[in-house]
């Protein structure tokens, strides 16, 4: 029965990331069909160093949202004072971190004009543009991660993900139809529109649940010293993994012989991240409730979680396998002809990210269970050696290098991982083992 009810609520969060997967793979498509393979490329190089900036400049805060916010939202009443802190605290990094932003790229931009250096910033657009925007994406995230905690999941991936892509396609095609140009800078000004759409809705959902704690008086705020400590540990790990997510695609830019492989690679990886919908699913619901169990000290709540979610992962992502491989050239042809010529390494790929995927959960749920410093320890081990590697097998084989690179850090780490918690949780990360 508890498998059953677990499964139930994984397939009603799943509906809504199929559709976010949709409106990722849709916005993924419509770039790559309206530029060349190297500017699509470029496109999503900008987006991976947003992502690999997001955990340093928050400062890891925005993922203590769902370690501490799920229990203390347990007693709304008795611990109002304590939330109305947290929320202060996360707050006060946001806006700093926002300040520091803008006051770096205005001194940076200000100094190149003034020294007459100005072609820097056209031959280095794409790190300007990714700095500027930045501080979007750190509300959005800060507002998803609250939404979790409130146990939003649906409106958080509708927000985050779907109506960021959908808004994105619908104002980029009145953009290229109007002004008739493609060009990063349109592409620039219809992203920050559209995450200024979704920061209005959060803002509004979230405003009932918050405003209370938001309005109680400062002189109460005690910031608790445990926060700060976790959101280290949390940016620590987290930007290691992120990295480890995006070097392969950042260092075939930098070491790769042709521009071009760039944008084929962005399509292989969007196409297999489908795999990937399955254990993000089943971490949206395992992650806050694991750290429920884990204070509560319930080891066997968390073994109940991972059983549940390795069934759900290994079932259902075997079937969206399936169906990739089956359809796979048909996908990559969307994005354009010269793109079927990269099916077998797709096929490759798929492979290898469904055995990452079912060993997912197990490997993610030491952040939520007091083991932030173990898991930036291990990712940043991998780190180094996946930069090693892309250095070698880059220069030598190009994309195919960094297929390697990725799959082997992958598997290596999230095994790595798995049976890390097995030791320091006493459990058993795949059921049997």
């Amino acid at each position: 029965m508890k498998i059953i009810a677990a499964l139930q609520k994984h397939v009603q969060l799943f509906v809504f990331l199929i559709v976010a997967y949709l409106a990722k793979y849709g916005c993924n498509v419509f770039l790559a069909q309206h530029f060349s393979p190297k500017d699509y490329g470029d496109v999503n190089i900008i987006l991976r160093m947003i992502a690999l900036a997001l955990p340093v400049v928050m400062l890891g805060a925005d993922a203590t949202a769902v370690r501490f916010l799920p229990a203390l939202l347990k007693d709304k009443v008795g611990n109002a004072s304590e939330i109305s802190s947290y929320l202060y605290w996360l707050m006060r990094i946001v806006i700093f971190s926002s300040i520091v932003i803008f006051a770096c790229c205005f001194f940076l931009g200000t100094l190149i004009y003034f020294t007459g250096h100005s072609s820097v910033v056209g031959s280095h657009h794409d790190v300007f543009m990714a700095a500027i925007v930045l501080p979007l994406f750190m509300l959005t995230a800060v507002f998803s991660k609250l939404l979790q905690s409130h146990g939003r999941l649906g409106l958080a991936v509708f927000s985050n993900k779907i109506m960021m892509f959908v808004l994105l396609i619908v104002l980029l095609a009145i953009s290229f139809y109007i002004f008739e140009e493609k060009n990063f800078y349109a592409t620039f000004l219809m992203l920050c529109a559209s995450l200024l759409c979704v920061l209005t809705l959060q803002c509004f959902v979230l405003y009932p649940h918050l405003k209370k704690s938001l309005l109680n008086k400062k002189s109460k705020m005690r910031v608790n010293p445990q926060w700060m400590k976790t959101a280290v540990s949390y940016m620590a790990g987290n930007v290691a993994f992120v990295a480890l997510c995006s070097i392969d695609l950042l260092a075939l830019e930098v070491l790769g012989k042709n521009e071009a492989e760039v944008g084929y690679f962005s399509a292989i990886l969007v196409i297999s991240s489908v795999l990937y919908l399955v254990s993000a699913t089943s971490a949206l619901i395992v992650n806050s409730e694991a750290s429920i169990c884990y204070e509560a000290g319930d080891i066997k709540g968390i073994q109940a979680l991972l059983s549940n979610s390795f069934i759900f992962n290994a079932i259902l992502a075997l079937i969206f396998l399936i169906g990739a491989l089956i359809f796979g050239s048909h996908l990559l042809s969307s994005f354009g002809l010269d793109y079927v010529n990269y099916y077998s390494v797709l096929v490759i790929v798929l492979i290898g990210t469904y055995f990452i995927c079912i060993s997912q959960n197990a490997s993610t749920i030491l952040m939520y269970t007091g083991s932030q410093l173990e898991v930036a320890k291990i990712n940043a081990i991998g780190l180094v050696v996946a930069i090693v590697l892309d250095v070698v097998l880059i220069s030598l084989y190009g994309m195919n290098g960094a297929v390697f690179s990725l799959l082997f850090i992958g598997l290596s780490l999230n095994y790595i991982r798995s049976f890390r918690a097995k030791k320091l949780l006493k459990i058993k990360p795949f059921i049997l083992i």
